[in-house]
């Protein structure tokens, strides 16, 4: 017989393992100090030798090392807040001597602020908190302003009390020495088919911050509300910073008890202007020649005010332009009519835009 006995392998690694990938990686930003830290890696992917205690990590971020050759599992380290509104994370990865771990990726932070122009509009019940807006109920009787799909963003009656209700954006940024137009469109809602449309009150404030005690800068003053969101009624008013820097934008509703609802459908703020620069061309026209010839006449008012209701000094420089060329340039006094005669390079649909200017503004 036979003497051979049956063959037994054992497949098993030797030598340095490869470490686990880090898990728990969490970022934290506080006064001027960015703070990364994991959960310590213990164990290998192929079953090899780790000594924990001989475990480095590396903090990449964009591509490139923050850190490296750390033994412990944490980092902190100064950071510059961006000054435009930016997503940050982090990666993290563990080496067992020269071999490297999978990396990590942190959660996400979002740092800076918005940039004009901005605009929204209000059409979800999700959109407040998915932009970063925050609403005080300042009086605290729960009747507050609430998001919606079909309403905007609206506040509710009170039976009890005066409205004291709060909508701030989030941060933008803001340079002194410019001007900047803030609008929303708003109107009244009645309780239900039946009941009539109350007036509604409400003031437009700013300052850096999102309570009440720092609104400090009037956009628009109190304004009474009472008209049907068949006639949607465009509030504006301008913001002017004295200070370059972040801003939020408050709008405060004070409403009487008994009314009804606030709506607000959308809200934008423009881009900085000079505050010497003029207002929009009014009466502004374009008709096509009558008989089919390929010209149409543009017609129109140059401004007599600027972006800061002053009268405007001197003449208007009206710039007209047809898609994104510009046809012609015309010399206007304030309020005085003005005219063009276009012949287009064939017959089909086109925009006409005028932009008013004075001086180098």
């Amino acid at each position: 017989p036979d003497g051979t006995s049956p063959v037994r392998k054992v497949r098993i690694f030797i030598g340095q393992g490869l470490p686990l990938a880090p898990t728990g990686v969490n970022i934290s930003y506080a006064d001027g100090k960015m703070k990364i830290k994991w959960d310590p890696v213990t164990g290998s992917e192929d079953g090899g030798y780790i000594d924990p205690s001989a475990i480095t990590y590396a903090i990449i971020k964009d591509g490139s090392f923050v850190a490296r050759d750390l033994t412990a599992t944490s980092y902190e380290y100064d950071f510059e807040e961006p000054v435009t509104k930016t997503d940050i994370y982090y990666y993290v990865m563990a080496f067992n001597g020269n071999r490297p771990s999978e990396m990590t990726q942190s959660n996400t932070i979002t740092l800076g602020a918005l940039n004009t122009p901005y605009s929204i509009k209000f059409n979800s019940p999700s959109i407040l908190t998915q932009n970063g807006f925050t609403v005080l109920d300042a009086n605290g009787d729960r009747k507050k302003w609430t998001a919606s799909s079909t309403y905007g963003v609206y506040y509710p009656y009170s039976n009890r009390n005066q409205a004291d209700d709060w909508l701030f954006t989030p941060e933008l940024n803001f340079e002194a020495g410019k001007v900047y137009r803030f609008s929303c469109d708003v109107y009244a809602r009645p309780l239900n088919s039946h009941s009539p449309i109350e007036t509604e009150k409400l003031e437009v404030k700013a300052g850096h911050g999102v309570t009440a005690d720092a609104m400090t800068i009037e956009v628009i003053p109190v304004t009474e509300i009472n008209n049907p969101k068949s006639e949607m009624r465009t509030l504006s008013g301008m913001i002017v910073p004295e200070t370059t820097g972040r801003l939020n934008i408050g709008m405060h509703a004070v409403s009487d008890k008994y009314m009804n609802y606030l709506d607000i459908d959308c809200l934008s703020i423009s881009e900085g202007m000079d505050p010497t620069a003029p207002q929009a061309a009014e009466n502004l026209a374009v008709t096509p020649e009558p008989t089919g010839l390929h010209t149409a006449e543009i017609t129109g008012t140059a401004p007599v005010k600027n972006v800061m209701e002053n009268a405007i000094e001197g003449d208007v420089t009206l710039v007209i332009s047809r898609g994104d060329e510009v046809i012609t340039t015309l010399t206007a006094a304030p309020g005085a009519a003005f005219s063009y005669t276009d012949e287009v390079p064939e017959m089909g649909t086109y925009t006409y835009t005028v932009t008013p200017k004075v001086g180098d503004a």
